[in-house]
């Protein structure tokens, strides 16, 4: 399910899970009058199966004729017919796509950045829950969010997205050999703080 709680539609689908080639111009024959259209664009898609796909491999159509029938051959060749799995596997896709984002962006632009509004409703929501040891769950909680400053709100599977991939972030950055002497004679809860990991023990 996308944000907004509907599915994405089929293009949307195709464009995550199968790889864009090159477009090709094909001669089209219409099926009334047999009229041939010279040279029409056509997009090409590599399923993702590759040398497995139950059919070519690539699959091309029509520019403007819409992703209907890519996405029906995901449904058949990918996941054998269980379109809900097909819907799985692009939350994923996008999952790591968001989090690569992230990871990018943290190294891009790792000192001059101005938060967004959401941006900073998820930075009170992760020190709160962090450090008040409370559950990932309480980012749905309707009475939590009414005490909050922002009026931003977040998935519970989105919050832990992001928790991971900064937690991920923060001990890469201590995984560099400047801080790696501090970082062994440092304790966190009475233990060695070779990790930081504390910050995602309540994923409830």
């Amino acid at each position: 399910m996308a944000d907004n709680g509907k599915r994405p539609n089929p293009r949307a689908v195709v464009e995550m899970l199968m790889k864009k080639n090159p477009d090709i111009l094909r001669d089209v024959q219409t099926r009334i009058g047999g009229r041939v259209r010279k040279n029409v664009q056509h997009l090409v898609f590599a399923c993702p199966l590759r040398d497995k796909c139950k059919s070519s491999g690539t699959l091309s159509f029509e520019k403007g004729t819409g992703f209907t029938n890519p996405f029906k051959h995901l449904v058949a060749c990918v996941s054998d017919g269980d379109e809900n799995h097909l819907y799985k596997m692009y939350e994923k896709a996008l999952a790591e796509q968001r989090r690569a984002r992230i990871m990018n962006h943290a190294e891009l632009f790792p000192i001059v950045y101005t938060a967004t509004e959401r941006e900073k409703a998820m930075h009170a929501y992760i020190t709160l829950i962090t450090k008040l040891s409370l559950p990932v769950s309480s980012v749905i909680n309707s009475v939590f969010r009414s005490h909050m400053k922002y009026k931003c709100e977040f998935g519970k599977n989105y919050f832990k997205e992001v928790l991971f991939t900064l937690t991920e972030l923060v001990e890469n950055k201590l995984r560099e050999p400047w801080l790696v002497r501090t970082v062994r004679y440092c304790t966190m809860g009475g233990r060695t703080a070779v990790r930081t990991t504390s910050a995602c023990t309540h994923l409830s």
